[in-house]
């Protein structure tokens, strides 16, 4: 059985302030006014409707046993990734490219069906 060629996925989380002694089943946003920085921690959090997204992506990709490296545009490091997607006219995230090029863009693109046809798709990258 030929080996799985995978997919990239990118994502572009956000920065989240969360009170340092809590859990984060209880998580709470709050505003930068007034945070004092020994009782909160920072992190990076997806939006709801691209996590959901990315939860699709890997459940069906274990399924079909199809490897997806998942990028975050929105740490500091993807600076160069964040121009090519800019280039590229994404606009919305997550955004889902396969092997040959295909993608899906925008958090409404992501259903079952549409995550599965495009993870089953074989080809060299475009790169």
């Amino acid at each position: 059985m030929p080996a799985a060629v995978g997919a990239t996925l990118y994502v572009w989380s956000q920065k989240e302030i969360l009170p340092a002694d809590i859990g984060v089943a209880a998580r709470t946003r709050l505003s930068m006014t007034g945070v004092d920085t020994g009782e909160y921690q920072m992190g990076r959090v997806l939006p709801e409707e691209q996590q959901t997204a990315v939860d699709v992506v890997l459940r069906v990709a274990s399924e079909g046993q199809v490897p997806v490296e998942q990028v975050d545009l929105g740490e500091e490091r993807h600076i160069l990734g964040r121009r090519e997607a800019h280039q590229k006219g994404w606009a919305e995230f997550p955004v889902l490219v396969a092997p040959d090029g295909t993608t899906l863009v925008g958090s409404a693109a992501f259903s079952e069906q549409a995550v599965s046809e495009v993870l089953a798709r074989r080809g060299s990258p475009l790169r």
